[in-house]
């Protein structure tokens, strides 16, 4: 395993513990679990670069990339859905939009071909984690016990509002995913039922 992959399967761990320690009843856990995530995200940003910079691009870790993502960025907005923060259908639609292009883009990989990336995407991205960050925040906060009852109805409609943000992303970059590519998948379709 080269340092790249490394990586990226210690930042896999990592978003593991990450949900681990955010549902325990501990202020501490939380503050654990907010510094894990974001060392998993820091992982993010180094894997691709070693893997590029060194030539250590391999199949496995264009594999297992993107499932890191998925299990670092979902779960916690599993978790949110859970504590009543947000709607969970809405959370199921991310889930199937997350996992659906996924899937796509590991179905292309298989055969040689790479669907394009969307610049919409990684907006989707830096809302979806800006969004997760916050909300360990809010709820580090909330558990502390320092907020005012006033302060902290005004913080949770701050936290909705960056989520129907990162629920918007989502389905855009979705959208805008499958227009750009869907000649592509078109075809991989095709082959797939001939």
């Amino acid at each position: 395993m080269n340092l790249a992959n490394f990586i990226t399967m210690t930042r896999l761990i990592l978003s593991l513990l990450c949900f681990y320690f955010a549902v325990q009843p501990s202020l501490f856990l939380k503050f654990i679990a907010l510094a894990l995530y974001l060392i998993a995200g820091t992982g993010d940003i180094l894997d691709g670069y070693v893997a590029r910079r060194f030539g250590l691009i391999t199949p496995f870790g264009k594999i297992m990339d993107p499932i890191a993502d998925k299990i670092q960025t979902l779960p916690p907005f599993l978790y949110y859905a859970a504590t009543g923060m947000i709607l969970p259908i809405l959370v199921w639609i991310m889930i199937l939009r997350e996992v659906g292009v996924t899937l796509l883009r590991l179905k292309a990989m298989k055969r040689g071909v790479v669907l394009a990336a969307e610049k919409s995407g990684k907006i989707k991205t830096f809302f979806q984690h800006f969004f997760v960050v916050w909300t360990f925040c809010f709820l580090i906060t909330i558990y502390s016990q320092s907020l005012t009852p006033h302060v902290e109805s005004t913080l949770m409609h701050v936290t909705t509002g960056l989520f129907y943000i990162a629920f918007l992303m989502t389905i855009i970059s979705g959208i805008s995913f499958l227009r750009g590519n869907h000649t592509v998948i078109y075809g991989l379709w095709r082959s797939h039922k001939s």
